[in-house]
């Protein structure tokens, strides 16, 4: 399946998630919905599951507990490089 690759931040914990949807409207939401601390996304990226599991895998040494990972190092710089993501 084709979706996107997401980014997504939150804030108060300073940690990023790394995750695969088909519908990043809905899957925003419902993260958000499931936490009280802010959340932001940083960007997206065409892609499949299986690319997710690749950047995941790429960024392994920056990963804190579970699914989160500290923004920084090589993860910053890809992040950073990606197109500012505009909700409407």
């Amino acid at each position: 399946k084709r979706g996107v690759v997401y980014f997504i931040k939150n804030g108060a914990r300073g940690r990023v998630k790394i995750g695969f949807t088909e519908d990043i409207d809905n899957r925003f939401k419902a993260l958000q919905h499931a936490t009280p601390d802010i959340l932001t996304l940083l960007g997206t990226i065409p892609g499949t599951m299986k690319l997710e599991q690749k950047t995941k895998d790429r960024f392994r040494k920056y990963r804190i507990r579970g699914e989160g990972v500290r923004m920084a190092g090589e993860l910053a710089e890809f992040v950073a490089t990606l197109p500012k993501f505009k909700r409407t």
